[in-house]
């Protein structure tokens, strides 16, 4: 679906039409100036060749050390357990294919990022999706999924698409449960674990159950927090034999992150830490006026007030229970044919009757294309 949606949208901004793209998963912050000056000057310096397939030393140390000063569970962690990948999806993928054997088990919670599927089947590994409508249903489906067999299960929160970020009770509850499996590995994907709206990065599994790192991987990068989503570069910090492992699959697949940029990135850290207080403020601000505006339009509801990532996951099931629209791939292609509005329908992250709408472009941008979305509304 998300294909679709996209090649359409595409379709009609070179046919010339004034598509508004509320489906993008980034920000319109701009590039920190220090990295694009580190950046050229690493390029100058001659930083244009091969690296180590891990990354380069320093470059690992710098980054191991945002890692620490943001999470003081990983305090005793090394250079030999952190390995830099082109951007954190290949991450997750690496890391999926050097824990995971064919037709393992993989589970995740719904609402979740496209890719988790798509990446199981790939790989030949089996899905198990973690569905409900509050956290407790959640928890007690994947009690059963455990209790099943599983080989791992990809934590993301905070949550593309919702934005809902699990608490630090929520976490516990987790860990208690997780903890009654040893044999399950723990992805954490949290790649949008400083765009938090209430305190420095949001809660971790490791926060309240540190014992469970001997089985756990935590994935982040520069795209979203730092907005350098083009660069591709993330990285996985974890047990030192997954890292090795992941290094190997690295080595004969993608190879190394570009040199200049390793170089530059890791320059860039004593200054820049992640999103600035500025960023989020505006952030924040965009959020509740979007919200606002959502609440004003008739058949539109918000399926979690997010407190973290930059989208909201809102509700279209009055509009399918009262005939109006059929499905939210429906909604989304009829609003982009008719209305020139890009969203991305809920059936891709696996919740039929949401779309996920992307709200830290221009505040102008977004407000039209809600405009935009309630006349189309209006006209069903």
């Amino acid at each position: 679906p998300t294909l679709e949606i996209s090649g359409l949208a595409a379709k009609l901004k070179n046919e010339g039409h004034d598509v508004i793209g509320l489906s993008v998963g980034e920000t319109d912050w701009k590039a920190p100036e220090v990295f694009i000056e580190n950046e050229y000057g690493a390029l100058k310096e001659g930083h244009t060749r091969y690296t180590p397939v891990p990354g380069l030393l320093s470059a690992r140390k710098s980054i191991l050390d945002w890692m620490k000063d943001s999470y003081s569970f990983l305090s005793d962690y090394n250079s030999n357990q952190i390995i830099l990948n082109p951007g954190a999806k290949f991450s997750i993928f690496a890391c999926l294919s050097a824990v995971c054997d064919e037709k393992d088990k993989v589970a995740y919670f719904a609402p979740y990022w496209v890719s988790y599927p798509a990446m199981c089947d790939l790989l030949g590994l089996k899905k198990k999706p973690i569905n409900g409508v509050t956290f407790e249903d959640k928890l007690s489906e994947l009690s059963k999924i455990l209790k099943e067999g599983i080989r791992l299960i990809i934590l993301n929160s905070p949550n593309n698409p919702s934005g809902e970020v699990l608490n630090l009770i929520e976490m516990k509850q987790l860990g208690e449960l997780l903890s009654q499996y040893p044999d399950v590995f723990i992805v954490s994907d949290d790649i949008y674990s400083h765009v938090y709206f209430n305190g420095k990065r949001a809660p971790h599994l490791l926060d309240t159950h540190p014992s469970l790192s001997e089985r756990t991987v935590c994935i982040n990068g520069a795209s979203k927090n730092f907005a350098l989503t083009g660069l591709r570069l993330g990285w996985t910090v974890g047990p030192l034999e997954v890292i090795k492992a992941m290094g190997k699959i690295q080595g004969q697949t993608t190879s190394c992150v570009h040199a200049a940029t390793q170089v530059a990135f890791s320059k860039s850290l004593s200054s820049v830490k992640g999103p600035t207080e500025i960023q989020l403020n505006g952030l924040i601000s965009k959020n509740k006026t979007a919200i606002d505006k959502l609440k004003t339009i008739k058949g539109l509801s918000i399926g979690a007030l997010p407190e973290g990532a930059f989208y909201l996951w809102v509700s279209i099931q009055e509009l399918i229970e009262s005939k109006k629209i059929s499905s939210s791939l429906e909604f989304s292609k009829r609003l982009l044919e008719d209305k020139k509005v890009a969203v991305v329908p809920g059936e891709a992250f696996g919740q039929e009757g949401y779309f996920r709408l992307t709200y830290s472009l221009d505040l102008k941008i977004v407000l039209e294309g809600l405009d935009r979305i309630e006349k189309f509304i209006s006209n069903l």
